[in-house]
């Protein structure tokens, strides 16, 4: 029987050969790729059309392939206590620099505390509702209705592990629910005291305070993730 791989990885960039890709990561301090460490770069492609559709096909019609493409097999053994998801979300509106580096205009990284088997499906449906949220508040809210201005992920970048999942998504166009967020910053007084202070953030579900203990994940980490390097 083959060994279920324990991590998953996906890098915002490829390298050009699996061996630069490879000694990268020794350097950033990332494992091999082994029975137990999986990087899915793969799939990035099929992961991001995935979450562009959510607004035109729906949730509950794109979801089910998304577990398989960000954890294999793995992630489509359980669908069961998906909405039990818990979330810690750190917003950013990126700098001109950050913009032309990402090619995108926002980025939210995310902590999703989350055990066996179902990590992968509370990221999965993290992933697929945020995204069709950003869309049908953009067309909700826009009389003037542009779809080439259509809230779309722009790159993703996550590790997979068996605490759950942590990550950051770059978008375009999330306008809307970024202001949303900000305008609720105050709501969360309990993150200024926090490694957190100064960042905009919000949970899911609102208010929920104990993930402030889940607060390890540093920016740098995840810029660190995003790239593939520091």
């Amino acid at each position: 029987m083959a060994i279920e791989p324990k991590e998953y990885f996906l890098f915002i960039h490829d390298d050009d050969t699996a061996t630069t890709g490879q000694s990268r990561r020794r350097i950033e301090g990332f494992p091999d790729a082994s029975t137990a460490v999986m990087y899915t770069n793969g799939y990035r492609m099929a992961i991001t059309a995935t979450l562009n559709r959510a607004f035109q096909d729906g949730v509950q019609e794109a979801f089910p392939f998304l577990p398989t493409l960000l954890a294999g097999t793995y992630g489509s053994a359980i669908l069961r206590d998906v909405f039990d998801i818990r979330a810690l979300i750190v917003w950013r509106k990126l700098s001109p620099s950050q913009r032309r580096r990402h090619n995108a205009q926002y980025s939210i990284a995310f902590h999703i505390p989350a055990t066996r088997p179902q990590a992968a499906i509370h990221l999965a449906y993290f992933l697929m509702s945020f995204t069709y949220s950003a869309i049908r508040a953009y067309v909700t809210t826009h009389y003037n209705y542009d779809v080439a201005r259509q809230p779309c992920v722009k790159g993703l970048a996550y590790h997979l592990h068996p605490s759950g999942s942590t990550g950051i998504v770059f978008y375009d166009y999330i306008d809307d629910v970024f202001d949303a967020a900000t305008e609720n910053k105050p709501l969360y007084p309990q993150y200024q005291a926090s490694s957190l202070a100064g960042l905009t953030v919000s949970t899911w579900p609102p208010y929920e305070s104990s993930l402030l203990q889940e607060a390890f994940v540093t920016e740098r980490y995840l810029y660190s993730l995003a790239l593939g390097r520091s």
